[in-house]
């Protein structure tokens, strides 16, 4: 089993929401090659 940060489904820093929803894009395309399925982002304004 892959943990998200070695497949590219982590994103740090995030200045904007245009920042954040381009990170859940390049996570998708990600992930997808991989055939997993995404069922959700979870974000944190820290």
């Amino acid at each position: 089993i892959l943990h998200k940060s070695d497949v590219g489904g982590v994103a740090l820093d995030l200045a904007d929401a245009d920042a954040v929803a381009g990170a859940m894009r390049a996570m998708a395309g990600q992930l997808g090659i991989r055939s997993a399925r995404v069922e959700g982002y979870l974000g944190d304004r820290g």
